[in-house]
């Protein structure tokens, strides 16, 4: 969808890395990013923006500060002095997602499903179209009616509110009784 916002109509959708991530293993400690799963399936360090773009903040003297922040997405693109090493980074990334795909691939294959397929079969036939649906709804939107699921969110979240603020002053009060009376 961020292609499509700038005009570009990318059609197909091949797959999703991450949700072929958690098909493969769904109780990774680690996590399911790009940079931990290529370093993991594919030794191949992604380095982290900050560390390839990030600049010292400014203290209040002027002078560089330990904290480093990083510069807009826009700028990095367009100024002349980071646009080769944005567009490395760039090919860097799409490379390895390609690679991760691979290994993702590969190991989806490997494990039987219970038809007699692949785990991969099953990627393909349930978690694919879902991805791609999952794009097309982000492209769109989901309409909402406001005026009539807003007031009722708001009249729920009051009364989760309420009863969550009666199980805290119920358990402080155990401990103290005055604490009843706090502001919460």
């Amino acid at each position: 969808h961020v292609l499509y916002n700038h005009g570009i109509n990318v059609l197909g959708f091949a797959a999703d890395t991450m949700h072929m991530a958690r098909l493969w293993d769904a109780s990774r400690f680690s996590g399911y990013s790009l940079e931990d799963l290529t370093k993991e399936l594919c030794d191949r360090r992604k380095a982290p923006m900050k560390e390839i773009f990030g600049v010292p903040k400014l203290t209040k003297a002027g002078t560089p500060g330990k904290t480093i922040i990083l510069p807009p997405v826009e700028k990095l693109q367009s100024d002349p002095l980071t646009r080769p090493d944005w567009i490395e980074y760039s090919a860097y990334d799409a490379k390895g997602t390609w690679l991760l795909y691979q290994a993702l691939h590969r190991k989806l294959q490997a494990k039987p499903w219970g038809d007699g397929s692949s785990l991969y079969a099953f990627y393909e036939r349930y978690w694919r179209p879902f991805g791609s649906l999952l794009t097309d709804m982000e492209r769109n939107g989901v309409r909402v009616d406001c005026s009539q699921k807003l007031p009722e969110a708001q009249h729920l979240a009051q009364i989760d509110r309420h009863n969550a603020e009666l199980i805290f002053r119920r358990w402080a009060a155990g401990y103290c009784r005055e604490a009843w009376y706090m502001n919460v």
